[in-house]
């Protein structure tokens, strides 16, 4: 049997209690897949007074020429038939579709039949309210949703196609709808045409002069099929207004060009986001936010920073941005910009999330660089008086092969800039945590220009509180994250390296730098558990004269022995969050000699064979992955005697008698002697 189509209904009506009736009626028809095939909607004369709402948006006026409800009940009913119904609040539809029919003599099933975008919605995203639009925006879809009931369905059927896959157990239990054979053969064909309702069309002159003029942004990550659903919408928002027609045909374009609603609704914001770069602050923006469905995307005015830019001055790119980055690049030369990686003598810094803290950005602000979103840069740039022929252009960023930047990049790839190196990752490395991008990546780091309130974004962070830890393919699991957008973090990630490359190619800003490398640690600890690190005491008797900066990192590192050995028992307990009863038992048992491998491999159901090569994976991690473990061994090696009694030690280094958490029951000497 052939697998159910889907009709998604919507209906305005003159109130809500049972004597009410239905005042328009709005249908999107899906096939079994999701993808739609058509549309239906009109209004209906309901045989009595109504007061207009906003809730219905009809007055008397627009339904006098309209059709009564059984004029049209034979079509609305042939076009269910065999059906699946999908409504947002399915309850109150299915009332009254039972309700309209049951006047004409027609029965229609109660409860149980069709399909709740409102409860699947729940389901998938528990934080979320049940409202349609707040469903849309969790769902990474454009939260438009418009007046009429057809605008309605419209955006149900959005909603129900980002829902389908992740909930075909749900939509397996619904039946389709049937009415009684005899019942609907009743029904009589009146004739009579639907009355659609009349949809303002107009846009503002303004309006439409910079949707004709606006220059599509040549971004290297949009794919073709993107690129085509954008000229589409562009002509689709020139014509006049998004009536549901309009979106429906657009939603056709889109399944044409396999994009997912997700996708649609990131393409609407970065659409949107280039025309307020465009327009800036234009009456008329709200407007197209909310058409567009992204009105979450509008914010306040960008205040204008203290300062003026001139040509030879130093700004800096960090993380994504709206606009690509080679466009940034291309119009600060234009201007005389002198681009280069994230330095003291910048005079700002710009990029996109611009309330996120974190990363480049932080160290940006503790540099007291003024930190600009593009808005702003765009109006300091379009200030800037035109650039000097003295200005050499080709300062810039530093020049980097990528395939040292990124190993996973071979030359024989072909990749030559960062499109083509998120191009490769996406197709050659998407099983690989994105954390791996990069040596200079940390896994617990949002990469810079992404805002963790971003709905897909919250939704990354939410299974992955170390986002950096995910996948391609676990990002493509996610509900509303959709490919566009995975474009973008993927895009993100590659920038975060390629900035913190470049940065460190450049002057040393982190105060980081300043410090003793890990190797120098290691070194310091070393010399202190053998007795060789003086103290600030011995320095003032010896009466040396110390400059005052070294004195301060004297002091502050007071007992590097100690913060050694606090390391080596965090590299242990690191390893212990991996397989934590297992190794834990291990450790107890085999680090003494307490338990023999048969023991342990009776305790947890395995042979002593599995226990003896998991003893061997941890002493293999311990001893090439642990550097701290193994620093302290050497120093105890040439401390202490082999004969030394562990009360010596003990006296000596206190802290090895650190017992290891998760408790393994045993201490650090114990643990190193078994390693």
């Amino acid at each position: 049997m052939d697998a159910p189509k889907f009709a998604v209904v919507d209906f305005k009506t003159t109130g809500l209690e049972d004597s009410d009736r239905v005042l328009e009626i709005g249908v999107v028809l899906l096939d079994s897949l999701g993808s739609v095939e058509g549309t239906w909607e009109t209004l209906i004369d309901p045989d009595r007074e109504f007061h207009s709402s906003g809730e219905n948006g009809i007055a008397a006026d627009d339904v006098a020429d309209a059709p009564y409800f059984d004029y049209i009940a034979r079509d609305f009913a042939e076009l269910l038939r065999g059906r699946i119904l999908v409504a947002h609040n399915l309850a109150e539809t299915e009332r009254f579709l039972r309700s309209e029919f049951s006047r004409v003599g027609v029965r229609v099933k109660d409860g149980g039949v069709g399909v709740s975008t409102q409860v699947l919605g729940k389901q998938c995203f528990s934080e979320c309210s049940e409202a349609l639009p707040a469903c849309l925006t969790a769902a990474g879809a454009p939260a438009a949703v418009g007046d009429s009931a057809l605008a309605v369905a419209v955006a149900t059927a959005t909603l129900f196609q980002l829902l389908l896959p992740s909930c075909k157990a749900a939509v397996s239990d619904a039946e389709v709808l049937e009415f009684p054979d005899e019942e609907f053969e009743q029904l009589e064909e009146s004739g009579f045409d639907p009355v659609p309702r009349l949809e303002s069309g107009s846009r503002s002159a303004a309006c439409v002069q910079v949707l004709e003029q606006c220059e599509r942004i040549d971004d290297p990550l949009l794919a073709p099929n993107e690129i085509a659903y954008l000229d589409a919408l562009v002509q689709a928002l020139v014509a006049g207004a998004l009536t549901p027609q309009r979106r429906v045909e657009l939603l056709q374009i889109a399944t044409q060009q396999q994009l997912s609603p997700a996708d649609i609704g990131a393409l609407h914001e970065i659409f949107f986001s280039q025309i307020v770069l465009s327009a800036g602050q234009a009456e008329w923006i709200p407007a197209l936010a909310a058409e567009l469905g992204v009105a979450d995307a509008i914010d306040s005015a960008s205040d204008m920073p203290d300062i003026q830019l001139r040509a030879g001055d130093r700004v800096c790119f960090l993380g994504v941005l709206t606009l690509p980055r080679e466009h940034w690049h291309r119009r600060a030369h234009e201007a005389g910009l002198i681009v280069s990686g994230l330095d003291r003598n910048d005079v700002c810094a710009v990029t996109g999330a611009l309330g996120e803290h974190g990363g480049l950005v932080e160290i940006a602000r503790d540099l007291e660089l003024p930190v600009l979103d593009e808005r702003a840069f765009a109006n300091l740039i379009g200030h800037i008086a035109s650039a000097s022929s003295t200005v050499d252009h080709q300062q810039t960023v530093p020049p980097f092969d990528l395939s040292e930047m990124f190993p996973w990049c071979p030359p024989e790839s072909g990749v030559n800039d960062i499109a083509a190196a998120v191009q490769h990752w996406l197709l050659e490395q998407a099983s690989t945590p994105l954390v791996e991008i990069s040596q200079l990546l940390d896994a617990a780091t949002l990469p810079d220009g992404l805002a963790p309130t971003d709905p897909a974004v919250s939704t990354w962070l939410q299974h992955f509180p170390e986002p950096l830890t995910a996948t391609v393919e676990n990002l493509r699991e996610l509900p509303g994250v959709g490919e566009v957008r995975i474009k973008r973090f993927v895009y993100a990630a590659v920038l975060c390296a390629y900035d913190q490359a470049i940065t460190r190619q450049g002057e040393q800003i982190y105060e980081e730098a300043e410090r003793p490398s890990e190797t120098m640690d290691l070194a310091a600890g070393w010399l202190d558990l053998l007795g060789h690190w003086p103290d600030l005491e011995q320095i003032y008797v010896a009466q040396l004269a110390v400059p005052e900066r070294l004195g301060h990192e004297l002091a502050a590192a007071t007992r590097p022995g100690e913060r050694l050995v606090a390391r080596a028992v965090n590299e242990i307990a690191a390893l212990l969050h991996t397989d934590t009863k297992r190794r834990a038992a291990i450790i107890a048992g085999r680090a003494t000699g307490a338990e023999h491998l048969q023991e342990l491999g009776d305790r947890f159901g395995i042979t002593r064979e599995r226990i003896r090569q998991l003893e061997a994976a941890l002493l293999k991690e311990l001893r090439s992955d642990a550097p701290a473990c193994e620093t302290v061994v050497s120093a105890c090696a040439a401390a202490f005697s082999p004969c030394a009694s562990l009360d010596t030690v003990f006296d000596l280094i206190p802290s090895l008698g650190a017992r290891i958490k998760p408790d393994t029951g045993r201490n650090l000497l114990e643990i190193l002697t078994w390693v």
